[in-house]
């Protein structure tokens, strides 16, 4: 065994016998017998009030800056006239997009030597199951 890992080894046995001796049981007070810990109920109800409302802001501050939001809310961030209906990725470093731009549908594909328009699509998507006119 080489130094290093004997004096490793003492060290981490070391904090094993302080863990253990700060396992001893400690005196303890059984439910409802000595001094009053000085904790009303309504300050545990207001701190958890508290932490679930910023649990539910910090939600919806999260969906907002993501862009999903309820119908509800919405509204809030104004009316969005670019739109990624769908997304398919070719390769490693090349995707295919359905952009929605004012009421447009477009075919872009983007990769490293850069981004082109393929095709402009119809406005209405096609039915699934139905064949394209030739």
């Amino acid at each position: 065994m080489t130094p290093a890992l004997f004096r490793a080894a003492r060290l981490c046995a070391g904090a094993l016998v302080l863990l253990l001796a700060a396992a001893v049981p400690a005196a303890a007070q059984k439910l409802g017998q000595g001094a009053d810990d000085g904790i009303e109920t309504w300050r545990v109800v207001a701190a958890l009030a508290l932490c679930l409302g910023l649990a539910v802001a910090g939600a919806y501050a999260i969906r907002l800056r993501f862009g999903t939001l309820p119908p509800l809310l919405a509204n809030l961030r104004g009316a969005r006239q670019l739109k990624l209906i769908e997304s398919l990725r070719l390769g490693p470093q090349s995707d295919l997009h359905v952009v929605e731009c004012d009421g447009q549908r477009m075919l872009v594909a983007s990769s490293p030597a850069g981004v082109a328009i393929l095709d402009k699509l119809s406005a209405t998507p096609p039915i699934p199951g139905t064949a394209a006119a030739p």
